[in-house]
């Protein structure tokens, strides 16, 4: 079901336009009881607001909802969209997030909002956003995703050093990381990311934290989470469970 603030746009009958995919961790959906949309020409730092609009959930909006939003200056103006969720109106808001792309003329782009719970209570500057508990640029890439907290300089880490936090480091959404010869590993709320070529990718998407993390040469490395769970990453990047006392 898109928002109302899609009947606010409608009287601009142009082609340009960007579908907002706004979604949220099940904790979030579940808290949510208020969406604030916020439509900002250019940057949000420069405070030009051109829509505000709160509606109820679920009985207006359910989450994941895409409103559509058109340019009100040139086809391919600068703009930011700023998500809220929040438990009763747009002053009690618990978590947010923002991401700036640029309108493409002619064409349906798409833009990705996802309120993380490990944003919960995160505040970055305003010029930043808040992504899996980490503050971020807000700059999407061409397909409309805002990029994991990613260090495209891994090199500066010492190899086969056990710890290597310059950036993302530890905080509510991430919690061990790791050096190996020919690659990064970080443990998040996300999963497992492995940074090779100055790119993190998720590699294995884990629901407990796995709070220690051990890379060795040739590309292996160890992670131990709650329970005594254990996973084993294998040169070829595939992660598997390994049975405590086997190895």
């Amino acid at each position: 079901m898109a928002l109302p603030l899609a009947a606010l746009l409608a009287g601009c009958q142009v082609p340009t336009q960007a579908l907002v995919f706004i979604d949220g961790d099940p904790q979030v959906r579940a808290s949510t009881r208020a969406l604030c949309v916020i439509v900002y020409s250019g940057r949000r730092e420069e405070g030009r607001v051109q829509y505000s609009r709160v509606v109820r959930v679920p009985e207006d909006v359910t989450l994941p909802t895409r409103p559509p939003i058109h340019p009100l200056e040139s086809p391919n103006a600068l703009f930011t969209v700023e998500a809220r969720g929040c438990r009763t109106s747009c002053d009690d808001c618990f978590v947010t997030a923002h991401a700036t792309d640029r309108f493409r003329p002619g064409e349906r782009s798409e833009l990705q909002l996802h309120l993380s719970e490990a944003c919960v209570g995160i505040t970055c500057d305003e010029a930043l956003t808040c992504l899996e508990g980490e503050c971020v640029l807000p700059d999407v890439t061409e397909d409309g995703e805002l990029p994991l907290p990613s260090d495209a300089q891994p090199e500066s880490c010492a190899a086969g050093s056990s710890y290597c936090f310059e950036n993302p480091r530890p905080g509510p959404g991430s919690f061990d990381a790791c050096v190996g010869d020919a690659f990064a590993a970080l443990s998040t709320n996300y999963g497992l990311l492995t940074n090779v070529s100055g790119v993190w990718e998720v590699e294995h998407r884990a629901r407990l934290d796995f709070g220690s993390m051990v890379c060795l040469d040739g590309g292996v490395a160890v992670a131990a989470g709650q329970r005594g769970s254990l996973l084993e990453r294998g040169p070829d990047g595939v992660w598997t469970s390994v049975d405590v006392g086997t190895t």
